[in-house]
């Protein structure tokens, strides 16, 4: 078969959706769970500190707050009909208004001033507070006192429901004023009620009598100028202004609207705030709320691919064919089968080998091509750590180094660098190839064809037929052929390369895969017709153990572990840190 016989992979039909998996609320579950677990002594050190610290707060610097209350009834006259209660409810909430205001202020501050200086010359105010001796600091703040708006900022006054009766309660940081001030208001409030009712309806009187008087002349005018319409007006008025009148004269007869001080108010030994156990707890509480909520809005919007079906989906279906848990070999490169064969690295890179291998049981890959999506995702470690992998199997392994911008499998494998790709690429056949392959002594049967000379045009050198007749001739020489590409979305020489290759597998790096940078790699390799074959999720270090993927992979598949050697020693632990390389 000749080169130009060589096709293009076949692009395998997207898989069908399938049902909905009940594992996958649970998995979703997960992602919430673990950013949680790893932050979690970080969430109960900020919880302790801002509980602890609103407690000592509150209980060292904020001021003790005292509440005391003062009880009015309002008493409406009585009158033939018994409505004095419902007018008394009525009006308990005008009255409310009454006491809670400026002049009353006023007066309830000047009344507090001469108690504090000579508590016998206010009677009522000292028999209301129990003839309890003031205290100097009541004095003293009663003294600071220069505007009755400091009286209306620390009182409320208020209708008890479905009552008569008015309820005045102040807060103040004395106990002894907390209690003063609601019985001064109360005391100053039924004096302002009193003057107003008797003020009022006496005024309301006079000025009835005076439009009486005024209409009575009118109307004798009209009549002496025979304007007898006129008259008759006249006279309805007067007739309304008397009946006004005798209303009003009734009302002063019964009595007026009074508030009647029934309750005064207490001394309290007991504060009403602050609350330092329950503030404590609520600030620790609230502190709680945010943190997760703030961790869980945050893996919300993630856009870091966590579970291997999420990885599946954005590459178009390509399954997860293993992960690694942690960079091989000294340095992050480098084959390590040698140092540990045994560990649960050199375990996973077989389980990656058997599952490529079974991709396809009818015709098994042959020409592989190993790419990332950016710098750095391991895919040479990969690659080389893969190729010695499949020469454990006895069969004749070809690891070509495709990365004609940066090449690294020469550094790698400690051989001569200065033939290899480009030169087989030029030569075109005129040159036996063994002459640009090394053999790697460490592993029987792998051999390494290094990536020779850099090249001005590394694009064109690889899209050329000379590279499909290069593999054509290669694949008559060896089972299995991988070429280590470059970054996929740095270069096009990885998509170049998929149109001549049976696999393609991505390495991507599990603390860097996001949703786009794996559609972007999808996308690349569509428009030249190839299609990723399987995914290596590679950088799984131990200190991601809080992370699905290591839950996923190495809890669950690599927990079996080997019986110890000889009887000695112990049976690793499941997800145990494997040991270091050599």
């Amino acid at each position: 078969m000749s080169a130009q016989n060589l096709q293009p992979v076949v692009l395998r039909p997207r898989p069908e959706p399938q049902g909905v998996d009940p594992r996958g609320t649970l998995h979703r579950l997960h992602w919430y769970i673990q950013p949680l677990r790893r932050w979690a002594p970080v969430i109960i050190a900020c919880v302790i500190v801002a509980g602890i610290g609103t407690y000592l707060y509150e209980a060292k610097v904020v001021k003790p707050v005292y509440q005391a209350t003062a009880t009015e009834e309002v008493v409406a006259p009585s009158s033939a009909n018994g409505g004095s209660v419902l007018e008394s409810q009525e009006y308990a909430l005008t009255a409310a208004g009454t006491v809670h205001s400026l002049p009353v202020a006023t007066n309830a501050l000047a009344l507090l001033k001469v108690y504090a200086l000579r508590p016998t010359a206010t009677q009522v105010l000292n028999g209301d507070m129990g003839d309890i001796p003031i205290p100097s600091a009541a004095k003293a703040a009663i003294a600071e006192m220069k505007r009755p708006q400091q009286l209306l900022g620390s009182t409320a006054v208020s209708q008890v429901a479905d009552t008569d009766d008015i309820r005045i309660t102040a807060d103040t940081s004395s106990p002894f004023l907390a209690a003063a001030i609601p019985n001064a208001m109360a005391i100053a409030g039924s004096d302002r009620q009193a003057f107003l009712q008797s003020s009022g309806l006496r005024s309301e009187s006079d000025r009835l009598s005076a439009q009486l008087a005024t209409d009575q002349s009118n109307r004798k005018q009209a009549k002496a100028r025979h304007r007898y319409g006129r008259v008759a007006e006249f006279q309805n008025a007067i007739t309304i202004l008397q009946t006004d009148i005798a209303n009003v004269q009734a009302e002063l007869a019964l009595g007026e609207t009074r508030l009647l001080f029934s309750n005064p108010a207490v001394v309290q030994s007991s504060s009403v705030a602050p609350h330092p156990l329950r503030s404590g707890v609520l600030a620790g509480f609230i502190v709680l709320v945010l943190m997760v909520g703030g961790l869980s809005l945050r893996e919300y919007f993630a856009t870091t691919l966590r579970t291997p079906d999420e990885v599946t989906d954005a590459v178009g279906g390509a399954s997860v064919l293993g992960a690694i848990l942690q960079q091989l070999g000294p340095g992050g490169s480098g084959p390590t089968l040698t140092a540990d064969p045994r560990s649960p690295t050199a375990e996973s890179l077989r389980v990656i080998r058997t599952n490529l291998l079974f991709s396809n049981i009818d015709r098994p890959p042959r020409i592989w091509l190993l790419t990332s999506g950016r710098q750095a995702e391991g895919k040479t470690t990969i690659s080389s750590n893969l190729a010695a992998s499949m020469a454990e199997l006895g069969g004749r392994v070809l690891l070509i180094d495709g990365d004609l911008r940066r090449p690294s499998l020469g550094r790698v494998f400690g051989i001569d660098s200065r033939l290899g790709l480009t030169n087989a690429l030029v030569a075109a056949g005129n040159e036996p190839l063994d002459s640009f392959i090394r053999k790697v002594d460490a592993f029987r049967g792998l051999s390494v064809m290094p990536s020779g000379p850099v090249p001005p045009n590394p694009a064109e050198l690889l899209s050329s037929g000379r590279m499909r007749e290069l593999l054509h001739r290669l694949s008559g020489l060896y089972d299995t052929i991988i070429i280590d590409s470059p970054p996929l979305l740095a270069v096009a020489d990885p998509a170049i390369l998929s149109t001549m290759v049976e696999a393609v597998i991505l390495v991507a790096d599990v603390n860097q895969m996001t949703l786009q940078s794996a559609s972007r790699t999808r996308d690349a390799l569509e428009q030249v017709g190839s299609r990723i074959t399987g995914v290596v999720l590679n950088k799984l270090s131990d200190d991601h153990r809080g992370s699905y993927y290591y839950s996923y992979y190495y809890r669950q598949e690599y927990g079996y572990g080997y019986a110890p050697k000889d009887g000695q020693g112990q049976l690793p632990r499941p997800g145990a840190t494997p040991p270091p390389s050599a």
